[in-house]
């Protein structure tokens, strides 16, 4: 594949100053603190309104995943994964199960992780060290994906350049804007994190509508490009046969499910000053996949009729290659190219910095502080909350430097073991009857089930992770709940 034209210096240079201003921000953040504890450093004092909650959740929710991995997997698929539109309004759906429940107690029980919310009502420390795993799995496959997401970002625009100048621009990418987010991380906290996010939203929704206006009108209309599709990828032209429909169902699921299980998400809603903002919140939240997740299903669209013949690897980055290939078809939309690039980095860069700051405090709070003879000091704590964030960062960036992976594989493999902790949410907030013991066992067994049928098909004894075209994760949390099921109706029994 011929590379594209890049724009070079003056987005390097309209980067930079973006991560400056960010850093900035983390500046403010630190001086806003009002002590050094988990909560004001986590959560920020619990003192989100609308605005700030709304433009965090937003930034949160659509990431790398949303600019590099959706219009890749739609080049993959085709017009069947028009689903995904429908998928990540499942995702507010799915918080409604346990949000306006869990928000009154995280106040009223001063909640700072997750996990502190499973363990406050099933107060066993196997439960607590597994329930603490699953996430911090989820969140180190969701940074890893987003440090990948910058890097394939950043070649596929700017790649040509940093070669001509004997350069890995990959790699440059990961380290820099790594380094980037732990900095501001670290200085500011959840308040840095969240008015970086605030921006960062206002930058996402204005580039996801951006790059899909232009692209659709720059490369002939959406007749056209469906035409060119039917042409020449009739395969991705028409809907899915009867398996497709399973899988893509089970991916709605998966999401629908999963989704709402999102660390740092949780915390934000723990951030929230009242559950009326939290409601508002999640109200304008449903809408917002029709103005982000279906421009880039079109953008994936467009991405068929204009590079065919993309690997699987390639076409993580059709993004890039369409916001290059406009400027060498319109060099006058130049400078709007420019902002929908940097508002691509700020999508990823609102997600990784999120999952890392949650990373971090439940590691701090849920796995580091119960191994302590002595209660330690809110001060001890914050700072190894602090340098966890670092080291990290650096052993995710050697992962990154050399993936072998699409990015809608981990987003897979993430929810696979992440909603194997709903049913503590779901079932535990509003169930008296489910004993420890039991939610244990589910969690286990769901556990692994999902990992056995990764295992198996990596082995070959199974055709494929994926039974009957149901993500393994499903199968999982299916055997989990069933568990338990039967622990409540053995408690009702025994009453």
């Amino acid at each position: 594949m011929e590379n594209q034209p890049t724009a070079g210096v003056e987005l390097i240079l309209c980067l930079s100053l973006y991560l400056i201003g960010l850093v900035v921000i983390g500046y403010l953040g630190k001086k806003a603190q009002k002590e050094k504890s988990l909560s004001d450093f986590y959560l920020a004092g619990r003192s989100f309104g609308f605005a700030v909650l709304f433009l965090t959740l937003y930034a949160t929710q659509y990431s790398g995943n949303t600019f590099m991995a959706f219009p890749g997997k739609t080049y993959r698929l085709g017009i069947g994964y028009i689903y995904s539109v429908a998928m990540m309004m499942s995702i507010i759906l799915g918080y409604l199960m346990f949000a306006p429940r869990l928000v009154p107690l995280s106040r009223k029980r001063d909640y700072v992780t997750p996990t502190d919310a499973i363990t406050d009502r099933f107060p066993h420390s196997g439960v607590r060290v597994v329930s603490a795993l699953l996430l911090c799995w989820g969140l180190v496959n969701y940074v890893l994906a987003q440090l990948i997401a910058i890097g394939k970002a950043v070649e596929g625009m700017l790649g040509p350049w940093f070669v001509s100048h004997g350069l890995n621009g990959y790699l440059i990418a990961v380290v820099f804007l790594a380094f980037m987010m732990v900095v501001y991380e670290t200085l500011g906290g959840m308040r840095a994190v969240a008015w970086t996010d605030a921006l960062q939203g206002i930058l996402l929704l204005f580039g996801l509508t951006t790059v899909a206006i232009l692209s659709v009108t720059e490369f002939g209309g959406i007749g056209d490009t469906m035409r060119t599709i039917r042409e020449h990828a009739p395969e991705k032209f028409y809907p899915p046969d009867s398996a497709g429909c399973r899988d893509m169902l089970s991916s709605i699921f998966l999401l629908f499910l999963g989704g709402p299980m999102y660390p740092h998400a949780i915390q934000r809603l723990y951030a929230a000053n009242s559950v009326r903002t939290l409601k508002k919140s999640l109200a304008t939240m449903v809408f917002l996949p029709l103005l982000s997740t279906l421009p880039v299903f079109l953008l994936g669209m467009v991405a068929i009729a204009q590079f065919p013949g993309l690997t699987q690897s390639e076409s993580d980055t059709v993004t890039t290659l369409l916001l290059a290939r406009m400027m060498e078809v319109h060099p006058a939309i130049h400078v709007g190219v420019i902002v929908v690039f940097v508002a691509a980095i700020a999508a990823i860069m609102s997600t990784a910095d999120s999952a890392l700051l949650s990373f971090s405090s439940i590691f701090t709070q849920d796995l580091y502080r119960p191994l302590l003879k002595s209660e330690p000091t809110q001060l001890h704590l914050y700072r190894v909350g602090k340098v966890f964030s670092w080291i990290t960062m650096a052993i995710l960036v050697w992962v990154a430097s050399d993936p072998d992976f699409t990015l809608w594989k981990l987003l897979e493999l993430k929810f696979e073991m992440l909603i194997q902790v709903l049913p503590a949410f779901a079932i535990g907030l509003y169930s008296t009857r489910l004993t420890s013991g039991w939610l244990l066992s589910g969690m286990l067994a769901g556990t692994a089930l999902s990992i056995g049928l990764y295992v198996g098909a990596g082995m070959g004894i199974l055709d494929s992770a994926k039974p009957w075209n149901i993500h393994a994760g499903m199968w999982g949390l299916a055997l989990n709940s069933g568990l338990c099921g039967v622990g409540i109706l053995s408690n009702r029994r025994n009453d």
